[in-house]
């Protein structure tokens, strides 16, 4: 490892400074800097390695115009741990309970670990409480897409605008955007976590392109032991790697198609059951 850096650092520190030195002269307002996956203390010390991946997040710091002046200043590595930082707290995973995404991913991580469902997240034990320090996060975008932006701002009161020359113009977004799918891949999450398992919760056949950016360079086999749930998941191997990946519907919509978010959770257990008794776990 190059000077004591993480994997992550070595991987994506020349990429965002790449990335960053396109936009030097460009003032970005409203608008939040690069998401890269990254796991919370614990997570080498558990086994299975759990890794989580939404679609974007729609308020992330630092804030694009700071990850410019940490990049432009040759400072990029500090991006990077500052953006870690909101992971290594589990209060922060906490606070988001309310958030179908989190909500999900509390619970049936406890579950995966403990094999005992949680329904009150209020009354959680120590122990369930220190499993969250082994969350792997992930997202298929690395910058929110337009749609998220703009279903952003409608929590802002009054009349706020993305787009117009304070803010950001839709052809700087446009470009941001397009230069940001570099990070977009799955890749980076297997070379540096090497998680067990991937639970993907995002399935939208409007997004099928990006899809194929996320998973390029990969070769996926679709397992055929949880057929039983292709009706709102289907489940892959990875041509030389040893994880295995659960893809299946956001969490806003897993309970319309299951019946309730209890047994979806159920399910989606089920599943990663059938599939890590079918893997040597190292």
């Amino acid at each position: 490892m190059k000077n004591n850096m993480t994997k992550q650092e070595e991987i994506y520190l020349p990429m965002l400074d790449a990335f960053c030195a396109q936009f030097e002269n460009c003032y970005v307002s409203y608008l939040y800097g690069l998401f890269l996956p990254n796991a919370a203390p614990k997570y080498n010390e558990i086994s299975p390695k759990v890794f989580y991946i939404g679609k974007e997040t729609k308020s992330w710091e630092p804030e694009f115009k700071d990850m410019l002046e940490y990049c432009l200043t040759n400072n990029a590595i500090n991006y990077i741990r500052e953006q870690n930082k909101w992971l290594c707290n589990q209060s922060n995973i906490l606070k988001e309970a309310k958030n179908p995404f989190w909500n999900t991913i509390i619970k049936l991580h406890i579950y995966l670990h403990t094999n005992k469902p949680v329904t009150d997240l209020r009354k959680l034990n120590e122990n369930q409480l220190e499993l969250l320090n082994s969350i792997g996060w992930g997202n298929l975008n690395s910058i929110i897409t337009k749609e998220g932006l703009e279903q952003y701002s409608k929590e802002w009161e009054g009349d706020f605008d993305w787009w117009g020359e304070e803010d950001i113009s839709y052809e700087l977004y446009d470009k941001i955007k397009k230069e940001s799918y570099v990070f977009d891949k799955l890749k980076f999450v297997l070379d540096i976590y090497n998680p067990d398992v991937i639970f993907i919760f995002n399935e939208n056949k409007n997004e099928e392109k990006h899809y194929k950016q996320f998973l390029d360079g990969l070769k996926l086999t679709w397992c055929s032991e949880t057929k039983i749930y292709d009706d709102f998941l289907a489940s892959y191997s990875i041509e030389e790697y040893n994880t295995k990946i659960i893809w299946t519907a956001h969490p806003r919509t897993l309970a319309q198609k299951v019946g309730s978010m209890e047994g979806a959770i159920d399910k989606l257990k089920n599943a990663y059951d059938i599939l890590i008794q079918n893997r040597d776990i190292k």
